[in-house]
């Protein structure tokens, strides 16, 4: 679920069979930020997150727009990645077509500081006041430090190319499958009739 290492990504080669189509999916970019590319040069299309390191306490000062709130990290989310990191911490699953981030505060430090769902065209700035040890950077199980006090997070204009294939599970549905989205007891009491 990453983008392919070309510039292009595999738009001319054939598709394998039974392959439905390619779907173009926006990629979010952190900057001022290293580019966050794993040794294959593949970058993170599911989710970033920031959070403290291991023994340490930090004030990060999270800004969308006019809101702020200050916690133990935050989890940053496509809509591909919401139905895991995201929903764990209490956040929003976002449909697989989107047009959004869900931002998502880890143990926030009293006040209001419910998840977000922000739009294309919002800027998010995230200021980090990190604590003694620092504060880190983790993009799909990869840890980095934090490169810069504040990052402002945009849309990038380059797209992760996903193929889908025939018989494919539906999105929604296989989170029903998994137990992931329930109905309540009153909704499959009703059904049952």
């Amino acid at each position: 679920m990453r983008q392919p290492g070309g510039a292009h990504g595999d738009v001319g080669r054939p598709r394998r069979r039974g392959a439905r189509g390619l779907r173009r999916r926006p990629l979010g970019a952190p900057s001022p930020a290293r580019d966050h590319r794993d040794r294959g040069g593949r970058r993170d299309v599911h989710r970033d997150q920031r959070r403290r390191g291991p023994a340490q306490r930090r004030e990060p000062d999270h800004r969308v727009d006019v809101v702020g709130f200050a916690g133990d990290g935050i989890v940053i989310a496509t809509p591909l990645g919401s139905s895991a990191y995201t929903l764990a911490a209490g956040g929003p699953v976002l449909a697989p077509r989107a047009d959004a981030i869900a931002l998502t505060p880890l143990a926030p430090h009293g006040g209001t500081a419910p998840p977000l769902v922000v739009a294309r065209g919002s800027e998010t700035v995230l200021t980090v006041e990190p604590g003694y040890y620092g504060a880190r950077v983790e993009i799909d199980g990869h840890v980095a430090d934090l490169p810069a006090k504040t990052l402002t997070l945009g849309w990038r204009r380059d797209y992760a190319l996903l193929v889908s294939f025939e018989g494919a599970e539906p999105f929604f549905a296989g989170l029903r499958r998994r137990g992931i989205l329930a109905d309540s007891p009153r909704v499959r009491a009703r059904a049952a009739r």
